[in-house]
């Protein structure tokens, strides 16, 4: 099939069978919802090989981009004719079924009673796996030819990937599964509480929980007790990753509920719990363990003991150091860092440029996932206290754990010069000295905004463009040089890397 008539294809599905196959137009928009959410970091990836193919990028994947955000709900009468057909006899069970009801990943959420107690009731939406089915068949019909080729893309990796994220999520039994084994992972923590499972009354489709009373993050104003619960969502996280594996693959606000009243914050949706393999987090524990003793480990070694493709590396091993400081940069800050300064995916498409193809191309499906856990948790922080001193938390959860020596498998055959560590800045007026500072390289990334605004304008009036003499700065990953110098009878500037 050419791709022509594949992309045609895809609109035909999207326009027509979706629609037809659909219970309702809910499920389809829930479904677009999900599947965004679910690309996350490598919804560009996807994209961009479609790109590479010749289609414009408004055209792009736009059933994933252009659907609606707010979602309503189904209808209160079609959710108990659901519950009845779901629980059959157990429905005379349950009463005062609330008629509003909370937006879920692939479903809703109603409160009841459960004989006496207040319980939590997910329902699934009907035809939702259809839709799904429908959008998955479509990722099986894109041709390997392209950025796939260019880059030597496993697609089918992605999609195998996206495939069991999307079984795990449509199946409530799986979720069940996954609140039990949180709440022994955290059964001895005085801050994190997992809500009771009803299993006799769940299922693929139907949820039963605990009701948990509580507020959502952006209800609470006390900003002394949002950066607490700040720190302790951090703490809880990396203590879920080192001790168990595992991570909360969707860190969106709505599936936490804090109680101001007893300190105790509330995990609700453990769908895409996502468990990682004991390789990748003894390689990313160990490195952890080296950079909080002030030392370190080669960038080229780590990737590779992570999971990424050891000759493709090769290519852009220069870039390496640079990149993995990048990608660590807010967790051995020795102060509060900022979260909205930590623009990664801009930072990458400096320095890799095209190349962002071949380092995505190169890593692992769960590192990408890893990653998109945290953005995540980037995003409620984002929400909670913006600024947030991790490495003090990495410290008091790795203390007791001895720092294994590390042991390089992944060996580059040159040597590569060691980046630059300062930025220097020289300013003259009028012959005498106004400036003269280094600091740290990362500084290069916010060159513009440091500068003086007199000094910004003289710059750009000789020609200079600070996208491009950042691009300069980490083409090479980083190596000494010159980036600008300029000198008249009034103003002399001059800016290296040393």
């Amino acid at each position: 099939m050419s791709f022509k008539s594949t992309f045609q294809a895809l609109k035909f599905v999207k326009n027509y069978r979706s629609f037809k196959n659909a219970a309702d137009d809910i499920s389809k928009e829930r479904a677009y919802s999900f599947l965004k959410d679910m690309f996350g970091e490598n919804l560009g990836l996807f994209t961009k090989f479609l790109q590479y193919q010749g289609m414009s990028a408004d055209s792009n994947f736009d059933f994933l981009l252009g659907h609606q955000e707010t979602l309503d709900g189904v209808e209160y009468n079609e959710i108990l004719e659901l519950l009845k057909k779901e629980f059959g006899d157990k429905f005379q069970h349950f009463s005062d079924f609330s008629v509003e009801a909370q937006k879920a990943s692939v479903g809703q959420v109603h409160s009841a009673f459960l004989v006496d107690e207040k319980v939590a009731i997910k329902v699934q939406y009907p035809g939702i796996r259809k839709v799904f089915e429908e959008q998955f068949k479509l990722f099986n019909l894109l041709p390997r030819t392209g950025l796939a080729k260019k880059w030597n893309v496993e697609f089918q990796e992605y999609q195998q990937m996206f495939q069991k994220l999307l079984e795990k999520e449509l199946d409530y039994r799986y979720e069940a599964e996954q609140l039990k084994k949180w709440k022994h992972f955290l059964k001895n923590d005085s801050t994190f509480y997992v809500p009771e499972v009803f299993s006799s009354y769940s299922g693929e489709r139907i949820l039963v929980t605990e009701y948990i009373e509580g507020e959502l993050i952006d209800q609470i104003p006390n900003a002394d007790l949002l950066k607490h619960w700040s720190k302790e969502i951090w703490r809880s996280y990396f203590e879920l990753l080192f001790n168990y594996n595992v991570i909360q693959g969707d860190s969106n606000h709505g599936n936490y509920i804090f109680q101001r009243s007893t300190g105790k914050i509330y995990y609700l949706d453990m769908a895409q719990s996502v468990y990682l393999s004991p390789a990748m987090i003894s390689t990313i524990k160990s490195y952890f363990q080296l950079r909080l003793k002030g030392e370190t480990a080669p960038a080229y070694d780590v990737f590779c003991k992570v999971g990424f493709d050891s000759e493709k590396m090769k290519q852009i091993s220069p870039k390496l150091e640079l990149i993995l400081e990048l990608l660590t940069e807010p967790f051995f800050s020795d102060y509060e860092y900022d979260l909205r300064a930590w623009d990664y995916k801009k930072r990458l498409d400096y320095i890799l440029g095209e190349d962002k193809w071949w380092f995505r191309s190169a890593g692992p499906t769960e590192f990408f996932l890893l990653m998109k856990s945290f953005t995540g948790m980037k995003n409620l922080s984002h929400k909670i206290s913006t600024k947030i001193f991790i490495k003090p938390i990495l410290q008091n959860i790795l203390k007791d754990s001895p720092v294994p020596q590390w042991e390089i498998q992944y060996q580059l055959d040159g040597i590569h010069s060691k980046r630059c560590e300062l930025l220097r800045v020289i300013l003259w007026r009028d012959g005498v000295e106004k400036v003269r500072l280094k600091v740290p390289f990362n500084a290069i990334f916010d060159l513009e905004q440091f500068l003086a605004a007199d000094t910004v304008k003289a710059i750009k009036e000789r020609g200079y463009d600070f996208q491009e003499i950042v691009k300069s700065a980490v083409a090479d990953g980083g190596l000494p040089k010159n980036l600008i110098e300029f000198s008249d009878d009034h103003l002399k500037v001059k800016i290296d890397l040393i």
